[in-house]
C-alpha cells in the first residue's frame, strides 16, 4: 500500500470541473494531516486521501471529504479495495465549509 502521507500533488480547488470524470487508481488510506499554519500540530486531523487518475492520465492526492464518501459508498461499497478502476463524476452543491457558504466538490459514483 502506498504512503499516501508522501504525496505532494494534491487536487486543489478548481482543478476538476462540473462533469469530469476521474478513476480512482488506488484505494485509498486514513492519514493524520496537520492543518495548523505554523504546521505545529495543533491541527492535527484524520482524513481520507485517495489517488484520482485526471483525464489526461496524472495521478493525484485527494482528500476524499464526508459528502464524497456518502455518494460513493451505496453503490461501489464500503470496501475502498473495490473502487480501484472505477470512475466519478466532479459535482460541486453549495454547503457549509470552514464557516462559509462555498462551492465543495463531491464525487459521485459513474454507472
Amino acid at each position: 500500500m502506498p504512503n499516501l502521507s508522501m504525496s505532494g500533488d494534491r487536487i486543489v480547488k478548481g482543478e476538476l470541473q462540473e462533469g469530469e470524470i476521474v478513476k480512482f487508481a488506488n484505494a485509498g488510506d486514513y492519514v493524520e494531516i496537520d492543518f495548523s499554519q505554523a504546521q505545529d500540530g495543533s491541527k492535527v486531523q484524520r482524513v481520507f486521501q485517495i489517488l484520482l487518475e485526471k483525464a489526461d492520465g496524472s495521478i493525484k492526492t485527494l482528500n476524499l471529504n464526508k459528502s464524497s464518501q456518502k455518494s460513493l459508498k451505496p453503490v461501489y461499497g464500503a470496501n475502498t479495495d473495490d473502487w480501484v478502476g472505477k470512475q466519478a463524476r466532479v459535482t460541486y452543491v453549495k454547503m457549509s465549509s470552514f464557516g462559509k457558504i462555498q462551492d465543495v466538490m463531491v464525487l459521485e459514483a459513474v454507472q
